[in-house]
């Protein structure tokens, strides 16, 4: 059997923050290993004031674009053999995303593929694969974005389950979240919505073991959660082996929630590990704090793997 030694990428051009990643690949098989080689992260807003206006500001564009250059350069010595760029929610409804797609194909000299709801929940699970294992209980795993909640479930005899809602931490707080803190009849309003939208989609979702659900394990991958971890860990910084299966009560999103709405805005940003998420965090620890009280579950599982992994996950078994 050949052994490979490869470097592969994949890039996720999400509604609030574009990353990278480029791993090598070694061995053959199932016994191969990988190795991450280069690992970036950065908040661009692509999808800023994108639920009001329906397109991609000028602005906007121009930071997603001076992100894509920077990535161009980190690419240069790993010399991926393969390279797979996936848009998600922001590039699937912007009325003008083809004036953002072309240039930046343009740019980083590669096709740009939006990915199709379900093909976002698709390879969310994908990368999350050894995780959902893991887990005591089947999970629902839940991944909110910047633009959309994925939503998926794996019953004992079927194919996965899957679900897209176009709510995420970045719209929520745009249609919601002002500069002042927000007061408990904010947080209500706000829950109120949340609800009208998660729960019919949850009992679609499950099925006839909705009624059942709290027996069922949740798993939260994706920036949010992430971020929520490290706020609950007391971490200084992002510490991806610390935050990796760290389990969160729903008590302690309850206690992060009503710590965070009591800072304005831009302050939420001071807090540690949050990398100019905070201004969005509120909101999608409100989309997860309702999809546990619908749910009745107590606790959740961090993953800090997700689209992107899976994204990888997929072209390291095509073939070139």
């Amino acid at each position: 059997m050949t052994t490979t030694s490869k470097n592969i990428a994949a890039i996720d051009l999400g509604s609030n923050s574009f990353r990278l990643r480029v791993v090598k690949l070694r061995g053959c098989g199932k016994k191969l290993k990988t190795e991450i080689l280069a690992n970036d992260f950065y908040t661009v807003r692509l999808g800023e004031n994108l639920s009001q206006t329906g397109q991609l500001s000028p602005q906007a564009i121009d930071r997603g674009l001076a992100v894509c250059q920077l990535f161009v350069q980190h690419l240069i010595p790993h010399l991926p053999l393969s390279i797979r760029i996936c848009g998600t929610e922001a590039l699937r409804v912007a009325t003008n995303a083809s004036d953002f797609v072309m240039s930046a194909q343009n740019v980083l000299a590669h096709p740009i593929e939006i990915l199709s709801p379900t093909e976002e929940a698709e390879l969310t699970m994908l990368g999350c694969i050894t995780d959902i294992a893991t887990e005591n209980n089947r999970p629902i795993l839940v991944d909110v974005g910047g633009g959309s909640t994925e939503l998926i479930f794996s019953p004992d005899v079927q194919p996965p389950k899957l679900c897209s809602l176009p709510i995420g931490a970045l719209n929520i707080t745009e249609k919601f979240i002002s500069k002042r803190p927000e007061s408990t009849a904010d947080l209500l309003e706000i829950s109120d919505y949340l609800r009208k939208i998660i729960e019919p989609a949850l009992h679609n979702l499950l099925g006839n073991e909705f009624c059942a659900c709290h027996n069922l394990g949740m798993l939260a991958s994706g920036g949010t959660a992430t971020s929520l971890a490290v706020l609950d860990l007391d971490l200084p910084s992002y510490q991806a082996d610390m935050v990796q299966g760290h389990q969160m009560t729903a008590s302690t999103i309850n206690k992060l929630i009503n710590k965070i709405s009591k800072l304005p805005l831009l302050e939420r940003n001071e807090l540690p590990g949050l990398e100019n998420r905070g201004e969005i965090i509120l909101a999608g620890a409100m989309i997860y704090q309702t999809i546990m009280k619908i749910t009745q579950r107590d606790t959740l599982s961090v993953s800090t793997n997700g689209l992107l992994a899976g994204i990888l996950a997929q072209l390291a078994i095509v073939p070139n």
